[in-house]
């Protein structure tokens, strides 16, 4: 029990601090994550690969979606 209650406390310490990150923050980190994705060679490699469609204080992934429907 002692370790289901820390990790539901630390998920609601990380959501708290993710929803105080500025639309400018998520942005810039969403662009560095989308070029290290397509640096990778194993998605170079990929014929099929998952997305999903983020929430607006998650990294985004709409711009990954366009790339790879390219």
């Amino acid at each position: 029990m002692k370790i289901a209650l820390e990790k539901k406390n630390l998920r609601k310490l990380i959501l708290q601090k993710r929803r105080k990150l500025s639309q400018t923050i998520v942005h810039r980190q969403s662009d560095l994550v989308f070029e290290q994705l397509i640096s990778l060679p194993v998605y170079k490699k990929a014929q099929c690969i998952m997305l999903y469609a983020a929430l607006p204080d998650e990294v985004q992934t709409d711009q990954m979606m366009r790339y790879a429907l390219q």
